[in-house]
């Protein structure tokens, strides 16, 4: 919030910039086809009701790096159907509020079909809840996905896969019994323990160099982010 304005000339200034109808356009894509966007997208919406100077700047770096790569694309299918969740929280990165971002990315095949970037809900003491309660979102993503594709006549043979880099967010999920670490977390984000115990998922430790989550949940280096772009089976040819 510190780089909205606050005299009414910066306000008048930046009425007149088209900031809400070109990080629209951005969020329409990054639902649909640019995953890469995502958690850039994510930040602008934020001050959307009285965007600064830097802002505006950052949402036209973000329109030239769309004009520089509009060959991608996601290329879908591959040898098998399984299906493989992951799962990424930043903690505490939200200035203002210190709340964390969360994201996941659902690979059906080889290639990426569902992912989400967005600010959590409320704020989390620890990094092992902030990774916690983005496992859960990423968890009922990956049953709505199951069901999807029953209902277009695929089953599945193979056990669901999520995939998370904190230790401590796995081992509460494994772990049947409400303890001591886990009384601050609500009790909605319990569901994944709940389906570790039915067997619909199950969950498995990925280094964080592996995490493809992690190109919606922060800022990375060129080299990072073309590895993940690669890794989610995203094309830049034609």
């Amino acid at each position: 919030m510190a780089d909205c304005p606050t005299s009414q000339d910066e306000i008048e200034e930046m009425a007149t910039r088209p900031y809400r109808e070109l990080v629209g356009a951005f969020a329409w894509h990054a639902l649909g086809t640019r995953p890469d966007i995502a958690f850039a997208t994510s930040s602008l919406t934020r001050f959307g009701h009285n965007p600064g100077r830097v802002h505006w700047e950052a949402a036209k770096r973000v329109l030239c790096y769309l004009k520089r790569t509009k060959k991608r694309r996601l290329n879908l299918g591959g040898k098998s159907l399984g299906i493989a969740v992951f799962t990424d929280a930043d903690w505490g990165s939200n200035r203002d509020d210190r709340r964390s971002i969360g994201a996941y990315t659902v690979k059906v095949g080889d290639g990426s079909v569902s992912w989400e970037s967005n600010k959590q809900s409320c704020v989390a003491l620890l990094t092992r809840e902030a990774e916690y309660m983005a496992l859960c979102q990423g968890s009922k993503k990956s049953v709505w996905m199951v069901d999807f594709l029953k209902n277009l006549g695929v089953s599945l043979r193979d056990q669901m896969v999520v995939n998370a880099d904190n230790q401590g967010s796995i081992a509460l999920a494994r772990n049947p019994v409400f303890h001591d670490r886990s009384t601050r977390i609500d009790i909605q984000y319990h569901f994944t323990r709940d389906l570790v115990k039915e067997q619909m998922i199950h969950l498995e430790y990925i280094p964080t160099k592996d995490m493809l989550a992690d190109l919606l949940t922060k800022s990375l280096s060129r080299a990072q982010h073309s590895n993940f772009l690669k890794a989610s089976d995203y094309s830049s040819s034609l």
